[in-house]
C-alpha cells in the first residue's frame, strides 16, 4: 500500500491529521505479514519519499518518520497525475505476487488537469490490478469543500473508494470505515 499526501499549500493545517490517519492504517494492517508501505508527499511538481515499500521499517520507524514529516511547500497545487505515477510506479516495480497493490490519496483538492483524462488514467492504473482510494478532506484554507466528482475521477470513478470528511477530527473517524473496504480490495 502507498500513501499520497496532497502538500500543497492549502493541505499545511491538516498535515499533521493526516499523519495520524496514515499511521492508523498501517497499525490496521501491520499484523498481516505481506504488507508494506510507502508514503510519499506530492504537490504540482515534486514527490518526496518519507519511506518506501523496499525501506522494510517496523511500526515504530513508520510512525516516527511520519509525525516528522514536516513540508513547506509555497506551492498552491498539486497533480494528481504526479501521484498516481508515482504510487504506481512503486507497487508495480515491488509488488508481492498475489497481493493487491493499493494507492490511498489524501487530498482537499480538486481536479486541477482534466478531468476526464484524470477518469481515464485512474481506470488505466485501476486495469493495473491497482486500487485507487481517495480521501477528500475539506481544509480552513480552502474555501470549497471538495467536489465529489473530482475525487471520483481520482479513484478512477469508483465511488465506493472515496471518503470525504468535513474536517481534520472526522478524518480520524474515517480508519475504521476504510480499513475493511481497502482489506476486501
Amino acid at each position: 500500500m502507498v500513501f499520497a499526501l496532497d502538500a500543497s499549500l492549502s493541505m499545511q493545517d491538516v498535515m499533521e491529521v493526516a499523519g495520524h490517519f496514515i499511521n492508523n492504517i498501517t497499525l490496521a494492517f501491520r499484523p498481516y505479514d505481506l504488507n508494506r508501505f510507502g508514503f510519499f508527499l506530492y504537490n504540482e511538481f515534486n514527490v518526496k519519499w518519507i519511506f518506501s515499500l523496499n525501506d522494510n521499517l517496523s511500526q515504530e520507524e513508520m510512525a516516527q518518520r511520519i509525525f516528522k514529516t514536516k513540508d513547506k511547500s509555497k506551492h498552491t497545487s498539486q497533480n494528481h497525475l504526479l501521484a498516481i505515477d508515482t504510487a504506481t510506479k512503486e507497487l508495480l516495480d515491488n509488488m508481492a505476487p498475489g497481493v493487491p497493490g493499493n494507492i490511498v490519496i489524501i487530498t482537499d483538492g480538486e481536479v486541477k488537469e482534466d478531468e476526464n483524462a484524470m477518469l481515464e488514467h485512474a481506470r488505466d492504473t485501476v486495469d493495473e490490478a491497482i486500487n485507487i482510494f481517495v480521501v477528500g478532506i475539506w481544509s480552513q484554507k480552502v474555501m470549497a469543500k471538495p467536489e465529489i466528482r473530482d475525487l471520483q475521477a481520482i479513484a478512477g470513478g469508483i465511488k465506493e473508494r472515496v471518503f470525504t470528511c468535513d474536517d481534520a477530527d472526522e478524518l480520524y473517524k474515517l480508519v475504521p470505515k476504510a480499513v475493511p473496504l481497502i482489506c476486501d480490495s
